[in-house]
């Protein structure tokens, strides 16, 4: 191919020399001159044509048609032309845009804004992953912590549902407000704590899809004239920032919320074994104060008993037949009763004091038994003469001889001269007040109602007191794994059972 062609000229068809001249036109004759001018023409061509082809290489369009020069040129008028043709050609827009710059200065500097572009995104990326990675451990304690506070609120809630069967009358406890204030206090707790994972959720979602809009950008940075990238790494930078602030002040709320919740379990637990130790201590002086009661009440039921019998004892007396029977009773017997009613009186009361520990009656009984030589159960008056003397020690001066022998006389109802040993201890047990034994048998009678009705009540406390006892016993059994294969009402009961409880004493 003709240099010609390859710059857009048309390629000349061969011909004689002298017809190519002719096309050029005549050449003067000027002698040596001629050689010389057309060397110079050839040269101005040819210089013409590179600086054309150098134009069209840098625009891009073909000039050449435009210009056309005329083949035959002088020199005098060739190089003007050309230099017009160049300076009217404008140059091409990114010259203009950069200043000047040649297309490598506009490659390189396109390829420094990548590059800058793709570190940005793959450092974006980067914090992506590691506020992904901080808030994986965030959310790992959170759904601890709830874990935590779950196993804290099954326990407070079974304690209440177990507390619930306590009787009404036992009243409000420090045990049941400390357990009231824990729960309340973990229901608002699980629900903060709910709320925050719910939050979070929520951003690491919007980040999560911040960083799939931007993984497709690492393949489109050099195709990017608009500047989306930038606006879209900017969107996940506040996103970042959020998750950032939402994990930030995790630590220590959630670290305040837990020992909270662990301050109300240590203060429910110290109440709860608190409550616990007093129903015991309760328990004890229950059983201790219905056990005495029980022997007090025997011992009152006895002595009941032994003046009921003493009282009829005096209603059936001689000395209160005499007093009841004026008018068929000798004489002498009404002025003995009335002579020596202060004398039977001392007499008793020496009795009482020479007897032995142990029954009344058994103690009499035996003092005079020592003066039956003949072992019939009967006195005569020598010898209960000689029981008055000898062992009660009971002088003349407070009662004579005949005083002992008008006693006989009247105490001898048959006649027969000598007197049995338990009309004797009855006569001498005796009391000469007939409405005073009435009264300590009244007054006995009420204390043994009000013993009764006493311990009654104590009885039933103490079957509250129990009742408490084992319901607490209970909560203080109840934990999150029992919780797992065991329901709160069957703790409870099987707390109940697995103990085998003393039998309660009865109201009676």
């Amino acid at each position: 191919m003709a240099p010609s062609a390859f710059f857009g000229f048309p390629a000349a068809a061969k011909r004689p020399h002298s017809a190519r001249a002719g096309k050029l036109g005549p050449v003067p004759s000027r002698g040596g001159q001629d050689e010389k001018s057309t060397t110079s023409n050839n040269l101005n061509r040819l210089r013409l044509l590179r600086e054309q082809a150098e134009l069209q290489m840098r625009d891009g369009d073909s000039i050449v048609a435009a210009v056309q020069p005329p083949i035959q040129m002088q020199e005098n008028t060739l190089m003007p032309a050309v230099r017009r043709s160049l300076a009217a050609t404008p140059k091409p827009k990114e010259e203009q845009r950069l200043g000047g710059s040649s297309a490598e200065e506009v490659l390189k500097k396109r390829a420094t804004q990548t590059k800058e572009l793709s570190a940005n995104v793959e450092m974006a990326l980067q914090r992506i992953d590691e506020t992904f990675f901080e808030a994986r451990k965030v959310f790992e304690e959170l759904h601890h912590s709830s874990s935590t506070l779950l196993s804290l609120f099954r326990v407070a809630e079974a304690r209440v549902e177990l507390r619930s069967r306590r009787s009404a009358q036992e009243g409000v406890d420090r045990f049941k407000e400390d357990l009231e204030t824990e729960r309340a206090f973990l229901t608002k707790a699980r629900k903060e704590v709910s709320d925050r994972i719910r939050n979070g959720k929520d951003i690491a979602a919007k980040l999560e899809a911040a960083k799939a809009e931007i993984l497709p950008c690492r393949l489109t940075l050099a195709f990017d004239r608009t500047g989306e990238t930038d606006k879209i790494l900017e969107k996940a930078a506040k996103i970042e920032q959020k998750m950032h602030d939402f994990y930030s002040v995790i630590g220590d709320w959630l670290s305040e919320i837990m020992e909270t919740a662990e301050k109300n379990r240590v203060k429910t637990t110290t109440s709860m074994r608190e409550s616990i130790q007093e129903l015991s201590l309760i328990r004890r002086r229950l059983e201790k104060e219905i056990q005495m009661t029980g022997k007090t009440l025997v011992d009152v039921e006895r002595q009941l008993d032994r003046k009921q019998k003493e009282l009829a004892r005096i209603r059936a007396s001689p000395e209160k037949n005499l007093r009841g029977s004026s008018k068929s009773a000798p004489q002498q017997f009404k002025t003995i009763n009335e002579r020596y009613a202060e004398t039977l009186s001392k007499l008793r009361s020496r009795i009482k004091g020479a007897s032995y520990t142990g029954t009344a009656g058994r103690q009499l009984d035996v003092l005079l038994r020592r003066f039956d030589k003949d072992n019939s159960g009967e006195l005569s008056e020598d010898e209960l003469r000689a029981a008055f003397r000898r062992t009660i020690k009971v002088p003349r001066s407070i009662l004579s001889d005949a005083d002992i022998h008008s006693l006989c006389r009247m105490l001898d109802s048959d006649g027969s001269g000598s007197l049995s040993i338990k009309e004797v201890v009855e006569f001498l047990e005796s009391d000469v007040s007939l409405e005073d034994v009435e009264k300590q048998c009244e007054a006995f009678r009420t204390t043994i109602q009000q013993l009764t009705t006493a311990k009654a009540q104590a009885v039933e406390d103490l079957r509250s007191k129990t009742a408490c006892w084992h319901v607490d016993t209970a909560c203080s059994k109840v934990t999150a794994k029992r919780l797992d294969t065991e329901k709160p009402s069957e703790i409870g009961g099987q707390e109940k059972s697995s103990r085998n409880p003393r039998r309660l004493p009865s109201a009676s």
